[in-house]
């Protein structure tokens, strides 16, 4: 099931509040959402959420809604696994966000695309594109 483009931007918003004040309990269901309504390539939400898992995995592991969701999301532990690892593609381009610094890796195809840290919204990340 696709969001439906008007409502897609209202809906990144208030998912970018959910997952930056997350809460143990709904955590897992919010990541169902984001990789159950959006397609494969849209990596806002997607992304957002490995960041977040990747920064509190030591409570969520001990949390069975989690390991639960891992168990039925391959996508979702697909994406996870690099991140963990410290593992992630050397092809994939990396990008230092404006406003927080932060500094991640991401295919953008032109639409907005937010900061996995502090979910900074912008269309065009190329000017922030750094070197490894």
């Amino acid at each position: 099931m696709e969001i439906l483009l008007p409502a897609r931007q209202q809906y990144h918003e208030s998912y970018d509040e959910s997952m930056t004040g997350w809460s143990l309990d709904d955590f897992p269901l919010a990541i169902t959402v984001a990789y159950e309504s959006t397609p494969s390539e849209d990596r806002a939400l997607r992304d957002l959420a490995v960041e977040t898992s990747r920064k509190h995995i030591d409570r969520l592991l001990g949390h069975d809604g989690f390991r639960e969701l891992l168990r039925k999301t391959p996508d979702f532990l697909a994406d996870l696994i690099p991140f963990l690892s410290g593992k992630t593609s050397t092809n994939t381009p990396r990008y230092e966000c404006p406003s927080c610094q932060h500094q991640f890796r991401g295919e953008f195809s032109g639409r907005n695309y937010y900061c996995p840290n502090c979910a900074h919204r912008l269309s065009n990340w190329t000017t922030y594109r750094i070197g490894d």
